[in-house]
């Protein structure tokens, strides 16, 4: 009896972030010694080549603007030495001098989602050249009030909030950017190297900003090279995405505004539950690991002794571990799933945490440093692609502000670390932090990063290209709302299966914008059913219908095979007799309203015109 040869498989990635098993035809050699033999089979399949850490840098653009933002963040950061050290100078009250990293962690925390609304909406590549400049007049002209002598406390807390303003809503567009920018095999990569650049500026920037200063001379007026330093780096970005030519965007039927847009990816972040898992996720984990930011401080100076020479030391060896966790992730990819590698990384740095604060030992803590540099790079940079993974095209800027939102708000609980410290002791407070890091791996069964991020979202079905039309009539993109309801024949045997399809169903309608949603039954008709969904307006209509994803498609498609009745079940769209929407009276609008109405159509056509959206 002849031994049948196995055939191997290659795991090739798709367009859509699932691996399809393609198969490989076995490679065979003749056995030495016998000519014209049977050839004899291989077992083995090559072993896929692992893709370089630094491979996004290849593409050009993305090497361009990583360059860029890497410089970038050194100036933010030189800034973020130089803003607390301005205030000193000002004022010896110590909530001042705190408020000033206060006011930037608020200011990143609060506008994330609309900034992510933005990213959403508006041309991400102009509207990142605008907020850059915007960064820029800001910098330059609290550094021309400080070199002038006319900067307040007041002043300094107001600009830093004005320059965190337009940090907050360039950095959902950025990261919305990157799909755009390398291919999706490298996605979690380029993040991680965005990761490297700022961790990287973290270890440089403070030490740069203060080595300005300390060159310009003593004085308030000499922190003011800090600030034009910081806004003139910004120019980079903007000069390398003013030369960016990316291929045009296919204008939309029906552009969202702004305020239902933020109401829309709220919906949508209160109904996906995959995204909750993300964020709970994202909030045990960075509001322990703030701890170490916000004491790193406390930990040079008062604990190991160091000095501001100690504060920066330990600082760029922070540095260092982040660029080893990009050359260490490919490695642990090709041995762990997302899960294992998040869960071995939150131990360990758990484990850091607690090592940091049994240590006396400078030397110690700079290896410590290395080590938790290399995990605070990695399981936020699988949180981030976890996110981008697991939600739809149409409403990943918004989710990706609020993966920021809670990323950073989360942060700003450095202040209760501070105050953990201020009450018992810095050790103490590393040894809690790194207990409730460790505490945190009891939600990895319970919340799973990949539970959405194997589905295909990409858009699918037929409502997802078919244009909803009522018989002899023509509603106004805003009149509204609409009852949307569905009609199904049902064997009354399959009435429980039909209800148990349907509950998925219901996540679907009410996560892409329904407000409301029903199932009815016949009770003089067993299996007649009828689903009704709200929207707001005509145009939602619409914008529901092209939402649909091909995993949400194919529940739609198991409800829709259940119908017994003749044809596909039918449809109906039932309008508001008020008209929400338009607001028109019994003899049309007024003109008040159409004034109104020609002024906002007025301001999307320039809209569309400036910013391409």
């Amino acid at each position: 009896m002849t031994d049948r040869p196995e055939q191997t498989s290659e795991v090739v990635p798709t367009a859509a972030g699932a691996a399809l098993a393609v198969p490989q035809a076995p490679t065979g050699a003749v056995a030495p010694g016998q000519a014209g033999a049977v050839p004899i089979l291989s077992y083995a399949p090559a072993a896929p080549a692992m893709p370089s850490p630094w491979s996004p840098l290849r593409v050009a653009i993305f090497r361009s603007l990583w360059i860029a933002s890497l410089v970038s963040l050194i100036g933010t950061w030189a800034q973020e030495a130089g803003g607390p050290w301005l205030m000193g100078l000002m004022t010896t009250d110590k909530g001042l001098i705190s408020s000033v990293t206060a006011f930037g962690s608020l200011a990143l925390g609060l506008f994330s989602l609309p900034a992510g609304v933005m990213a959403d909406l508006l041309d991400r590549r102009r509207f990142l050249i605008v907020t850059h400049l915007w960064r820029l007049a800001a910098a330059v002209a609290l550094g021309a009030l400080t070199f002038y002598g006319l900067v307040t406390p007041g002043l300094l807390l107001t600009f830093t909030f004005v320059l965190y303003l337009g940090a907050a809503f360039s950095g959902p567009a950025f990261q919305y950017l990157l799909p755009e920018l390398v291919p999706p095999s490298q996605l979690p990569l380029a993040i991680g190297l965005n990761s490297v650049a700022l961790n990287v500026a973290r270890a440089i920037g403070p030490a740069l900003g203060m080595a300005l200063v300390a060159i310009a001379g003593r004085g308030v007026t000499a922190v003011s090279v800090c600030f034009v330093f910081n806004g003139l780096t910004c120019l980079g970005v903007a000069w390398v995405l003013l030369r960016w030519r990316p291929e045009p965007r296919k204008p939309r039927p029906h552009p969202e505004r702004f305020l239902p847009a933020l109401r829309s990816g709220l919906r949508y972040t209160l109904h996906a539950h995959a995204l909750h898992s993300i964020l709970i996720r994202v909030f045990a984990f960075i509001s322990c690991a703030s701890c170490l930011w916000g004491l790193m401080v406390p930990l040079a100076k008062n604990v190991l002794g160091g000095g501001d020479l100690g504060y920066g030391t330990l600082m760029a060896f922070l540095g260092v571990g982040a660029v080893a966790g990009v050359f260490a992730m490919p490695h642990l990819q090709r041995r762990l799933d997302t899960e294992g590698m998040v869960a071995a990384c939150t131990a360990m740095f758990a484990a850091g945490m607690c090592m940091v604060g049994l240590s006396r030992s400078f030397a110690l803590d700079c290896v410590l440093m290395v080590f938790l540099g290399a995990n605070w790079v990695i399981v936020p940079t699988s949180f981030n692609t976890a996110t981008q993974q697991s939600v739809p095209q149409w409403v990943k800027g918004r989710a990706i502000s609020m993966y920021m939102a809670i990323l950073f708000l989360s942060l700003a609980l450095a202040r209760f670390w501070g105050w953990v410290a201020q009450t018992t002791s810095v050790p103490t407070a590393f040894l809690l932090a790194g207990a409730g890091l460790a505490a945190g791996l009891l939600l990895v069964r319970r919340f799973p990063l990949t539970a959405a991020s194997r589905l295909d979202h990409r858009p699918g079905g037929a409502a997802a290209t078919t244009t909803p039309t009522i018989p002899g009539a023509a509603p106004h993109p805003d009149d509204g709302p609409v009852l949307v309801s569905t009609f199904y024949e049902v064997a009354p045997t399959r009435a429980g299966e039909f209800t148990a399809v349907m509950r998925r169903v219901r996540v679907r309608h009410l996560r892409d914008g329904a407000t409301h949603w029903h199932l009815f039954a016949m009770p003089d008709a067993p299996g007649r059913f009828v689903e009704q969904f709200t929207v707001d307006t005509w145009a939602d209509v619409h914008r529901h219908g092209q939402r649909l994803t091909r995993a949400d498609a194919a529940h739609q498609d198991e409800a829709g095979a259940m119908h017994v009745g003749d044809g596909p079940p039918r449809m109906a769209y039932w309008i508001s007799a008020h008209a929400e929407g338009r607001d028109d009276g019994p003899a049309g609008p007024s003109r008040v309203q159409r004034a109104r109405r020609r002024w906002r159509d007025e301001l999307m056509r320039w809209r569309r015109r400036l910013l391409g959206g």
